[in-house]
């Protein structure tokens, strides 16, 4: 019996997934290998609130994390962090906040800032 509050849909895509927060120091103390702060994820699945990711690392529950696929930005936090095999785990994260359409917001950062390819003279 499904018991999901939502539906999952499978997503399969790569993101990059940034630490933010640490739930408590020494993040996965078991690591035979140090976290970087960002590194390279694949999506599993993904519902209205959350998603499954499968990691390179152990990251502890309740670490605060940046995922960030081609145009869309997530805000998580790690429910839960299986191992999977011997160079993979599973997370599931609960996203507090996204942010679409970032390739068009950093295009109109630029235009707005003046790092565009067009220049004014300036008056002199």
């Amino acid at each position: 019996m499904e018991r999901r509050r939502e539906h999952r849909g499978i997503l399969d895509q790569s993101v990059k997934v940034t630490l933010l927060k640490a739930a408590k120091p020494g993040v996965a103390e078991n690591q035979p290998r140090p976290i970087p702060q960002s590194f390279i994820a694949q999506t599993i699945d993904h519902s209205g609130r959350g998603m499954r990711l499968l990691l390179p690392y152990e990251v502890a529950a309740g670490t605060t994390v940046k995922i960030e696929t081609d145009d869309t930005l997530f805000l998580a936090e790690v429910c839960y962090c299986n191992r999977v095999n011997d160079e993979r785990f599973a997370a599931g994260v609960e996203v507090s906040q996204s942010l679409q359409m970032t390739t068009q917001l950093k295009k109109l950062a630029a235009a707005v800032s003046g790092t565009s390819a067009v220049r004014r003279p300036v008056a002199g």
